[in-house]
């Protein structure tokens, strides 16, 4: 169950979330698609040193699946072109 410092975090989550979603929609309209791409792969780097971090969570092996998947297609992406 959420205590009261969890729930005073969640709405400052949801506005970081939606300033982020704003911010990338303007990267995209003003950038190259190529340019951007690799900080979408960045993201995968941080949010595991951030979960680590704050949250003291290590990626299961259907994360570290998932991640491997996004990056081989990013990579088979750039070796098809």
């Amino acid at each position: 169950c959420a205590d009261s410092t969890d729930l005073a975090l969640f709405p400052g989550i949801g506005i970081l979330a939606a300033v982020s979603q704003v911010l990338q929609s303007f990267a995209y309209r003003h950038g190259a698609t190529h340019q951007l791409a690799p900080f979408g792969y960045a993201s995968l780097v941080v949010s595991i040193g951030v979960g680590k971090l704050v949250f003291a969570a290590v990626p299961d092996l259907y994360s570290k699946v998932g991640m491997a998947i996004i990056a081989a297609a990013g990579i088979a992406m750039v070796v098809r072109k």
